[in-house]
């Protein structure tokens, strides 16, 4: 009996020093070297010690960090304001029906229409005011101001390859179109 308490203590006795000894050996030896890279030493200028984790900035207190351009018209007294990153924006007069302001915008390297307002005599409004395409965003003396957007897409963004096109003009029409008419404002 007492061999057998014996054999049962050394086992235990070395099992525990096993155990003991595992835990005290690293896991994985990357890690231990990474870690023993990060940590600051006295003096150290190691480029590993100075790279900082990326952060998450919080939410500014400033109303809106998006810029904007303002295009002011030379013809009709208005303005309106337009998201920066649209790029350059191009407006023609056009006499259609009423003279009409085209605004485009380059989407990768094409022009393409996103919207016009149209300067309607005050005389002529009647036949404006009932459509339901058009959209009043102000008058003065002399004119209404209706908004119209583009309903369709250059043709060619329909093609297979222009894909990319297609979706970029969407994403204008439904988040920066409504934007920009909301920013229409006459000026005196």
């Amino acid at each position: 009996m007492r061999i057998s308490l014996l054999l049962v203590s050394l086992c235990i006795f070395l099992l525990t020093g096993c155990l003991n000894e595992k835990e005290n050996t690293p896991k994985d030896e990357t890690a231990t070297k990474t870690e023993e890279k990060n940590k600051p030493t006295s003096g150290s200028t190691n480029k590993e010690q100075t790279k900082k984790e990326p952060s998450i900035q919080k939410p500014s207190d400033k109303k809106s960090e998006t810029l904007y351009t303002t295009y002011k018209d030379k013809t009709y007294p208005f303005e309106l304001k337009f998201p920066a990153d649209l790029g350059k924006i191009k407006a023609t007069h056009t006499k259609l029906d009423d003279d009409t302001v085209q605004f485009h915008i380059p989407i990768e390297g094409q022009e393409s229409l996103i919207f016009s307002v149209v300067a309607v005599p005050s005389e002529k409004v009647a036949s404006y005011k009932d459509s339901q395409s058009y959209t009043f965003v102000g008058k003065n003396n002399t004119h209404h101001f209706f908004i119209i957007q583009a309903d369709e897409a250059p043709d060619t963004f329909y093609q297979a390859k222009n894909e990319k096109k297609l979706e970029q003009w969407k994403r204008v029409m439904e988040k920066d179109v409504p934007i920009i008419m909301k920013s229409f404002k006459l000026l005196s």
